[in-house]
């Protein structure tokens, strides 16, 4: 295929200009189609946003699972020092 070939497909492919009776509704596919673009991005954002809220709601709550368990096993380790405590001074008082 010559270079004038290409240039005579490449010209079929292209489609007509636009007649100055279509421009007004060429304008408004054009706008409809940016504004439900944008609308769509909006949407992406917002769920990202939102994704991101619920993941540090996450970390917040299993920080706050293991500041419990942590406080959890601080008072066992406290009752049961507090329990040897009581019977290695009930044996001393026993001898």
């Amino acid at each position: 295929m010559d270079v004038d070939e290409k240039f005579k497909a490449l010209l079929e492919a292209m489609p007509e200009p636009v007649t100055d009776k279509q421009s007004g509704s060429t304008e408004k596919s054009i706008h409809n189609a940016v504004t439900s673009t944008q609308k769509a991005s909006a949407t992406l954002v917002q769920q990202r946003r939102m994704k991101a809220i619920f993941k540090g709601r996450r970390k917040v709550k299993k920080q706050e699972e293991a500041v419990a368990k942590r406080e959890e096993d601080w008072k066992a380790r406290g009752e049961k020092a507090d329990a040897q405590d009581a019977a290695l001074t009930k044996s001393q008082d026993g001898h």
